[in-house]
């Protein structure tokens, strides 16, 4: 028997297949609540819900002192955390059942105990789910927790995968029982959910492409089988010399020939076939010694080889067919995609391995597509190079989420964009050698970065030291030099506008130096010419604004001609 803390001043106690749960009074609204009351809500609250399963149902309420007593019975079931002892296919259908608890706290506005010693785990075949102990089925029963269902729901699933009896942060690769890649993309799907129909859709297309794998493997099984079964029913053929038996005269005739062909081209020298004989051939001479020995070891290094060739075909046969299921299954992917169903396509493409995914072009859609969703850790952890696509999509809406993912710089090239977008062009001047100079729109807007800070000269060191280390014909020379070039005029052009605005608005300093000093005969036209002057500024702002927001709003094909 052991006996488990549950709900504050709670107490449940496990015995065999019986569980009791020990509620005090002081746990009730109502001090003086009466069991023929709670059996009363109860009885109400079951047919609300339609008696749903994956509520533990209460056989018996009790009374026992100052407590009151919920009696459970329970077949097959084992404690929540025992989840951990499954693979990671199983625990899906667990998971699953979880999505339908927390559904209907949020239908029937009542809280769940969203805590690890809550749960059970019914393990009976064909019936597998889990099952929350205690609920709120009536206005005077506490539950002391106020765990929305969704983080509840995400909860549950985080400490089912970890070792973890409680969530407080993120967890970490060390902390997850299967280290799967595949179990850390599902945990981190399951954070970035925005919703509890979100996780239930992965859940399902995961289990989805699971059970078709599980069918494919059955209909080869099958297609095996069969082809075992016709290979027994064909009969072996017969040597031909067992299928015609010759008559006597036949055979005569035969002999008759032989002995004449022989007689026609003379008796040949017999030949020693004896184990002797053979000896004495191959090691007759030392040259005839040599050869023998070579062969010989011809012959053993052939044999050993031979397991290894075959184990290498068998593998190669295998990994074929693996490459052609998961090709298989990206090919109907893309047919739900194109049919409209892009969320389902979705889910069920992040459902694959991305590490098993053999073509270039399918990785590449993969990880556009958790772009597209803003799975952005999730696509950074499979190939950094995706910060390149991030980076072309950043906007106002997703930069601070950005941020948060790229604490402490972590992906320079993310830095790199996020700056850019912030306008910040001496820290994307700071980030330049991490970033891919071959790439056309990133040598443009560091070419703009240095043209909008005024550091033409610095520009020149730059070109020249890639001049100096990869050469003219490299295409980081060719990216930043034709940038360098477009940009000259635009360069002149926004020191000819800075220049004329810096004057515009010393103009305006002096005109309100001239106001204050001026006698009340002249101070009319001194606020004349104030007013002029502001106008001038006015003016020169925009041509400056103007020039400057022509130059970021340069493309890169604009600026970089293709050679």
């Amino acid at each position: 028997m052991s006996t488990l803390k549950l709900n504050r001043f709670g107490e449940i106690e496990i015995e065999g297949n019986d569980i009791t749960y020990f509620a005090p009074v002081t746990n009730f609204s109502n001090q003086h609540v009466r069991v023929e009351d709670l059996e009363n809500d109860y009885s109400k609250f079951l047919e609300e819900i339609n008696y749903n399963e994956v509520l533990a149902q209460v056989n018996q309420f009790d009374v026992d002192g100052k407590y009151i007593k919920f009696k459970y019975h329970q077949e097959s079931t084992s404690g929540y955390h025992t989840i951990r002892n499954l693979s990671f296919d199983q625990q899906l259908f667990y998971f699953r059942s979880l999505v339908e608890i927390a559904k209907l706290q949020d239908k029937y506005s009542m809280q769940v105990l969203w805590k690890l010693e809550n749960f059970i785990l019914c393990t009976e075949e064909n019936d597998e789910k889990v099952k929350a102990l205690l609920y709120q089925f009536s206005d005077d029963m506490k539950i002391y927790d106020k765990t929305k269902s969704l983080d509840g729901l995400k909860r549950m699933i985080l400490i089912g995968l970890t070792n973890l009896n409680s969530i407080i942060g993120k967890p970490t690769r060390a902390d997850f029982v299967n280290k799967d890649q595949e179990v850390i993309d599902f945990a981190e799907d399951v954070l970035e959910s925005a919703s509890i129909d979100d996780i239930e859709s992965n859940i399902q297309n995961r289990i989805d492409v699971i059970e078709q794998q599980k069918e494919e493997e059955r209909k080869q099984a099958e297609l095996n089988n069969d082809k075992k079964s016709r290979s027994k029913l064909i009969p072996l053929k017969k040597k031909k010399g067992e299928l015609e038996k010759r008559s006597p005269k036949d055979q005569i005739k035969e002999n008759l020939k032989k002995e004449a062909q022989q007689k026609k081209t003379g008796e040949k020298q017999k030949k020693d076939f004896s184990i002797k004989g053979i000896k004495n051939k191959m090691f007759k001479t030392t040259k005839s010694t040599i050869i023998t020995i070579i062969v010989m070891l011809l012959v053993v290094f052939l044999i050993m080889l031979m397991p290894n060739i075959a184990s290498n075909n068998s593998k190669d046969k295998e990994e074929k067919a693996q490459e052609q299921k998961i090709n298989n299954k990206i090919t109907s992917i893309y047919r739900e995609y194109v049919n409209g169903n892009e969320s389902k396509a979705h889910q069920k493409m992040f459902a694959i391995d991305y590490k098993k995914i053999p073509n270039k072009k399918d990785k590449k859609i993969y990880l556009n597509w958790l772009v597209k969703d803003k799975k952005y850790t999730k696509a950074l952890d499979l190939n950094k190079d995706v910060a390149y696509t991030i980076g072309e999509n950043i906007n106002d809406d997703n930069v601070d989420q950005l941020k948060k993912i790229n604490a402490n710089d972590k992906y320079k090239v993310l830095s790199f964009y996020i700056a850019d977008q912030e306008k910040d062009y001496q820290t994307m001047i700071e980030m330049q050698n991490a970033v891919d100079l071959k790439r056309k729109d990133v040598a443009n807007k560091l070419a703009q970065s240095y043209v909008l800070t005024n550091q033409k000269s610095e520009l020149d060191k730059l070109i020249d030291k890639i001049e100096k280390d990869k050469g003219t014909s490299s295409k980081e020379y060719k990216n930043m030099n034709n940038a360098k070039q477009f940009y000259e005029a635009s360069n002149e052009e926004l020191e000819e506008m800075k220049k004329e605005k810096d004057e515009a608005k010393d103009e305006v300093d002096q005109a309100k130096k001239d106001v204050d000093k001026a006698s009340k005969k002249d101070k009319k036209s001194k606020e004349k010419q104030l007013d002029n002057a502001r106008e001038s500024l006015e003016n020169a702002e925009k041509r400056y604004e103007k020039t400057y927001n022509d130059i970021i709003n340069t493309k890169e094909d604009e600026a970089i001609s293709n050679e």
